[in-house]
Formats: structure tokens, sequence, C-alpha cells
């Protein structure tokens, strides 16, 4: 069978152009809200631009996130265990959070908590030579867990589980939820044999987008 006609791949080409998205839309976002906490005057964080800088490196990591949360999260849901309930639907992301939290964000938080508690002695000790950027954090995640043991590793991760199932049951289960409320809500409102693809639709359109992003 061909694997592009399979689910799982699309779940995943849909993971991968929402990720992209992220960064080609959200990230720069991102990035004006950081100079601004920073206490950044709105025109001052325009004016400096590289709305994009470090966003390779997001990407590395939001693209196979996305990829993750949209493919396990469906595969879940298509189980035989699990039903269109909405229990079912939460007991999906629960177990979506779940793994994406224990295989892949805790050691990477991990990592960047010491990268900043240590990184004095990391620029110090790293000058003078290259430090490869994909192979030496996962070096160095192996280092710690062999120096410090498996729970320490993972010491810290039930608030960040708490915090990814909050995330992924709202773009999972309530981001759909609401979508499909709102199309459902402009259906009983449409007259009979007006045409519905004008600026109504438009309308429409964005109060289910303003619905998902509150």
């Amino acid at each position: 069978a061909d694997i592009r006609s399979s689910p799982f791949f699309k779940d995943c080409c849909v993971g991968a152009c929402v990720g992209v998205t992220d960064i080609a839309l959200v990230y720069p976002l991102a990035v004006i809200a950081t100079r601004r906490e920073n206490g950044m005057p709105l025109l001052a964080a325009l004016k400096q631009g590289r709305f994009w800088a470090g966003g390779w490196t997001a990407g590395t990591l939001l693209i196979p996130y996305s990829m993750a949360v949209e493919s396990i999260s469906k595969v879940l849901q298509r189980s035989e265990y699990l039903d269109d309930s909405l229990g079912s639907k939460l007991a999906a992301a629960f177990g979506t959070a779940s793994f994406v939290t224990f295989f892949g964000l805790q050691p990477i938080e991990k990592k960047l908590v010491m990268d900043q508690m240590l990184q004095g002695a990391s620029q110090s000790s790293q000058r003078g030579h290259q430090r490869n950027p994909l192979l030496a954090p996962m070096t160095e995640i192996i280092q710690y867990t062999k120096a410090n043991g498996i729970r320490a590793l993972y010491s810290g991760c039930i608030p960040l589980l708490l915090r990814e199932l909050c995330y992924i049951s709202a773009i999972t289960v309530v981001n759909p939820y609401l979508t499909r409320r709102v199309e459902d809500l402009r259906l009983s409102t449409a007259r009979p044999g007006a045409d519905n693809s004008g600026a109504t639709s438009y309308l429409w359109g964005a109060v289910a987008a303003m619905s998902v992003g509150a």
C-alpha cells in the first residue's frame, strides 16, 4: 500500500504544515512579545526587525512537536478502545501529552535549564572549538542522566505534563468543538436560498478564529 495514502502519513503532513505555519506567522509575534516584555516600546520592537531570528532552531523543535501531537492524537482517537465522546477525546489528549512530555519535552526543557544555569561555565569551557548544535545537546542529556540518574532528569515533569495537557486538549478537543459549534450556528441562521459565500461567511470564519484564539 502507498504510504502517502495512510492516515498516519497525512496526519504527520498536517502537523508539519502546522509547525511551518507557526514559524512563519506566529513566531514573529512571539519575538515582538518577548521584546515588549523586556521593556522595549512597540515601534522600537518593530523597527529592530529580525522577526525570525532563532526561527531555525525553534523549527527543529516545533515542527516535530506539531507532527507528534497531530499524529499521536489522531491515532489514539481512531483506536478501537476510544469512541467519539468527549471523555475519549480527553483521554487521547492525555495520552498524547504524556508521550510528548516524557519522550521529548522534559529532556529538552531540562537541557535548556542546564544551559541557563551553566551558561558562563559553558561559554568559557567551549571557547576555541566548535559545538555540534544537534548532537551536542543529546550527548549532554545522556551524560547528565548517567551522572544524576533518570529521576533527576524527570524531576519537575508534572507541571510540564499539566501544561501540555491544557494545550493539547485545547487544540485537539476544545478548538474543533468551538469551530463546529460556530459552523452549526451559521447554518442554523442562514436564510434558505441565500448566498452564504460572501462577507457573512468571512464574518462567521472570523468568529470561529476568535473563539479558537480565546
